[in-house]
C-alpha cells in the first residue's frame, strides 16, 4: 500500500530538495528528517526552513549534524583565551619578543571577525590587563588597565575596529598572588582575552 512507501518518498523528495553536502546524509524515520555528519551554518539554516514544508516531515533532528562553522567559531575563540601579552615588570610597557604574539592575535580576531560575520552574529573582545600583589592595589589597578590599554591601542593600529575591543573589570583583570605555583612570575605581568559572541534568535523546530 502507498503509506508503506511514504517515509522513502519522503526521504527522496527531501534528499532531492535538500541537496545535502558529501559529508550529510539523511533519514526519514517516523516522519523525522534525521541529518548525520558535517555542514555548513548556510546549508543547517536553508535545510531547517525547508523542512518545515516538505510532506511527510514533521521535525528536523540535527543532534548528530555538526556545523562546521561554530565548529570553527569555537576553535578560534579558544585559541584567543589561550593567548597572552606579556609586560615588562611594573610597567606598561610590551616585554621583549611580545610583537609576533601582538601579530598573532591581529591575525586571530580577523579570522574571529570572518567567522562571525558569515554567521551573522556579533562580537566583542574584552582585553584583561593583570599584575601581581607586589604593590598597592590602586596603583595595580591603574597598571593593569593601561597594560589592556596598551593591547587595545595596538590593535587598533593594525587595522582592528575599536568596537569590537573593550577593556575588561570584571574578575579576570586580577592581581595574581606571588604564592601561585601554576603561574610564572612573567604570567602575572600580562593581558588575557576573553570573546563574547551574541547570537542571533533561531526559532526551534
Amino acid at each position: 500500500p502507498y503509506q508503506s512507501f511514504a517515509p522513502e518518498l519522503a526521504q527522496k523528495r527531501a534528499q532531492a530538495i535538500l541537496r545535502p553536502p558529501p559529508r550529510v546524509s539523511i533519514s526519514v524515520e517516523g516522519g523525522v528528517l534525521v541529518a548525520t555528519g558535517e555542514a555548513s551554518n548556510r546549508w543547517i539554516k536553508s535545510a531547517k526552513d525547508i523542512v518545515r514544508v516538505l510532506p511527510g516531515i514533521e521535525r528536523f533532528d540535527q543532534t548528530n549534524l555538526v556545523d562546521v562553522d561554530h565548529r570553527q567559531l569555537e576553535r578560534t575563540k579558544a585559541q584567543i583565551h589561550r593567548e597572552n601579552v606579556l609586560f615588562v615588570l611594573g610597567e606598561d610597557t610590551f616585554a621583549p619578543g611580545q610583537r609576533g604574539e601582538l601579530e598573532k592575535m591581529v591575525r586571530l580576531i580577523t579570522k574571529l571577525d570572518q567567522i562571525v560575520s558569515h554567521l551573522g552574529h556579533r562580537y566583542m573582545i574584552e582585553v584583561f590587563g593583570h599584575t601581581d600583589l607586589s604593590g598597592a592595589e590602586a596603583i595595580n589597578q591603574t597598571l593593569r588597565q593601561k597594560r589592556a590599554q596598551r593591547v587595545v591601542a595596538y590593535l587598533a593600529t593594525r587595522g582592528i575596529s575599536e568596537t569590537h575591543l573593550s577593556v575588561g573589570t570584571g574578575n579576570l583583570g586580577l592581581a595574581i598572588a606571588g604564592s601561585s605555583t601554576d603561574v610564572t612570575p612573567e604570567l602575572k605581568r600580562r593581558v588575557t582575552f576573553r570573546v563574547v559572541v551574541q547570537e542571533e534568535e533561531v526559532g526551534a523546530l
